[in-house]
């Protein structure tokens, strides 16, 4: 049990930090546009270099993964933000933490991602993310004219020497089976001798 825990939090957290930067990327500019009004210029600039911190971050991901991780982005953004809206909600409901709940947002959305962790169905899950790391490792390529023509001619030799092979089986059996039925028609005729 300890090291299904451990696991699912190992595996919860890079979910929770690509969660936190698309909402970061998606309410960093609401958030850099309220503090504009209340906060001081260094509290502006450091929302600032943190907002342009997450879009390089995301530009670079979705750019290594030709924007492949740009969908994988987006859902777990969504994910993060129905955990805290999960999380934001039950608070209402049984009065637990109101007074700090605005601080606890941040931990609605991991302990999401680790609940959503501990119940998923292991084996299933590794396999298919074993299958899917050996597809895009090695990408399916269009084969050469040569080795078309190599593919060809190994495989018509192969059923060449296949059909060869059974063509001999099935004339050595035909030959067989004259010889018993010559053996057969001969008994009877004896048998139809004797009897007249």
């Amino acid at each position: 049990m300890k090291a299904r825990l451990f696991n699912s939090v190992r595996q919860a957290f890079p979910r929770f930090l690509l969660g936190l930067v698309g909402i970061w990327c998606s309410l960093g500019p609401i958030v850099l546009s309220n503090a504009s009004r209340s906060a001081s210029p260094e509290v502006r600039t450091v929302f600032f270099l943190l907002l342009l911190v997450c879009y390089a971050v995301v530009i670079v991901f979705c750019l290594r993964s030709r924007w492949d991780a740009l969908k994988g982005l987006l859902w777990e953004t969504m994910l993060a933000m129905c955990f805290m809206i999960i999380g934001l909600l039950i608070n209402e409901l049984t009065g637990i933490f109101i007074a700090f709940k605005d601080k606890l947002v941040i931990v609605y959305a991991f302990v999401g991602f680790f609940m959503a962790e501990l119940i998923k169905p292991k084996l299933s899950i590794k396999a298919l993310d074993k299958f899917r790391r050996k597809q895009t490792a090695y990408p399916i390529r269009p084969a050469t004219e040569g080795e078309r023509s190599e593919e060809a001619s190994s495989v018509g030799l192969t059923t060449q020497n296949e059909l060869a092979k059974e063509v001999a089986s099935l004339s050595s059996r035909l030959a067989e089976s004259q010889r018993t039925l010559a053996e057969h028609e001969k008994e009877q005729r004896r048998l139809m001798n004797t009897q007249a």
